[in-house]
């Protein structure tokens, strides 16, 4: 019933202490970021190089609402390996020389949209392939480091997957 319990009540601050609310610090503080811009021949050169690895696998988990159906969940990962060197042998004569530091460019990477939707697509293509079924709607945290080796620096993508595998209607076909 609504009657019950505290209602709403409007509470007002007197004004002279609307100035302790700030605690001692700036009520307005300037805030800078770095935008990063990173061409998408760059991008495609990069992933289509990767060499993917993936493991995971769906489970069975119990209905959410007493008496329904249980569910089929996908947890997973998968790890893009992007080596620099082929990148830049494919593209060579493409566009400016320049050098950035792998480190940056793992993070420029990590905030460039179409960089994290390239890894993400990959990462639910082997994630359908693993759970052999079709995903709903996925959650996925990247994130991007750089390993050196003896073949050269390369960049890692890991994606972490998790996705409600869909269930297939049932067709009776007549006999």
């Amino acid at each position: 019933m609504l009657g019950e319990g505290p209602g709403l009540a409007k509470v007002r601050v007197p004004a002279d202490e609307l100035v302790g609310l700030a605690h001692g610090r700036a009520v307005v503080a300037e805030r800078r970021s770095t935008l990063w811009s990173i061409h998408e021949t760059w991008i495609a050169a990069l992933f289509e190089e990767a060499d993917t690895f993936s493991e995971g696998d769906a489970a069975d988990e119990p209905a959410v609402e007493p008496g329904g159906p249980g569910r089929r969940v996908y947890y997973g990962s998968t790890s893009l390996r992007c080596p620099l060197v082929a990148v830049r042998a494919r593209l060579e004569g493409v566009g400016p020389r320049e050098h950035v530091p792998p480190t940056e460019l793992a993070q420029a990477l990590l905030a460039n949209p179409h960089a994290r939707l390239c890894a993400v697509r990959i990462a639910r293509r082997e994630a359908s392939f693993r759970c052999g079924g079709v995903l709903n709607v996925m959650h996925a945290e990247i994130s991007a480091r750089v390993l050196a080796g003896p073949d050269g620096v390369r960049l890692a993508f890991d994606v972490d997957v998790s996705a409600e595998v869909a269930r297939l209607h049932e067709r009776v076909l007549p006999e």
